[in-house]
């Protein structure tokens, strides 16, 4: 049988996504939009350091949490859903070979532009050529 997909902040940030009524159905959340932005902004910058710093202890605290607000009987669920979204993410997304130094200069643009992603990277290039008049 297969292992479990890790409980992580991806994981965590899926299910704050999640609709309003799926919230309220699952979680049974008076406030879906108010809970998604206190754990927005109150707990994921927390979550997201000590996951930078490969801290052990989180994905217990966060199962913890999922639980208390789910209930534990729902994680399975909530887990199939979640690997679920995964695999139309993985279906959706293309993939493409670049050398080191493609690779590099793309970095050093997400960097200096603090943008999220390459994908969101090549977005902007993207715009930005179509906007420059050559």
């Amino acid at each position: 049988m297969a292992r479990p997909l890790p409980i992580t902040c991806d994981f965590v940030e899926f299910l704050i996504t999640r609709s309003s009524p799926f919230l309220v159905r699952y979680a049974s959340l008076a406030d879906p939009d108010n809970w998604r932005l206190r754990i927005r902004e109150q707990q994921m910058p927390q979550w997201r350091a000590r996951e930078a710093e490969f801290d052990r202890t989180l994905e217990q605290e966060l199962t913890e949490f999922i639980e208390l607000t789910f209930g534990a009987g729902r994680l399975p669920m909530l887990r199939r859903r979640y690997s679920t979204h995964l695999h139309r993410q993985s279906r959706a997304k293309k993939a493409i070979d670049l050398d080191a130094d493609a690779l590099a200069a793309l970095d050093k643009i997400r960097q200096q532009y603090q943008l999220d992603s390459y994908s969101e990277t090549i977005c902007w290039m993207a715009r930005e050529l179509e906007n420059t008049d050559f």
